[in-house]
């Protein structure tokens, strides 16, 4: 069911009219953007969740999620962290909603800061998603 968090996970980064998809300019890929994408970009991933069972018989999955944002370099580190700074707002404390959990909760494991990547400026973010599969 971590494919149902994923899909959570993309229609959050995504979903409505948010600021986040609109700085990337709704460039927001799974693992790998393709090659020569206009930059800014974001690319997200998800590491397979660790699963605790308990007393009551539900599940609790826990992944972590880390997003990556390129910028231009010659829009300077401001405008990655600016990006990334929308990102926090679009992801940290909110509650997802994915097929087969009760619920989904998002926070931020550490915030990212800007560096030079090749021709790009990069800002790596990760955040922990706990989702709930009740028995």
């Amino acid at each position: 069911m971590s494919v149902e968090i994923l899909k959570a996970v993309y229609t959050q980064l995504t979903g409505g009219s948010n600021a986040f998809a609109t700085a990337v300019g709704d460039r927001i890929f799974f693992a790998e953007a393709p090659a020569g994408t206009a930059l800014p970009l974001a690319v997200y991933t998800m590491s397979p969740p660790a699963i605790e069972r308990s007393f009551d018989d539900d599940a609790r999955h826990t992944s972590e999620v880390t997003v990556s944002i390129l910028s231009r370099t010659d829009l300077g580190a401001d405008a990655a962290a600016d990006i990334e700074a929308l990102l926090f707002a679009r992801l940290q404390g909110v509650t997802l909603s994915a097929t087969g959990f009760d619920r989904a909760l998002v926070r931020c494991l550490d915030r990212g800061t800007p560096e030079v990547d090749g021709e790009a400026i990069r800002v790596d973010s990760s955040f922990e998603v706990i989702a709930v599969d009740p028995a």
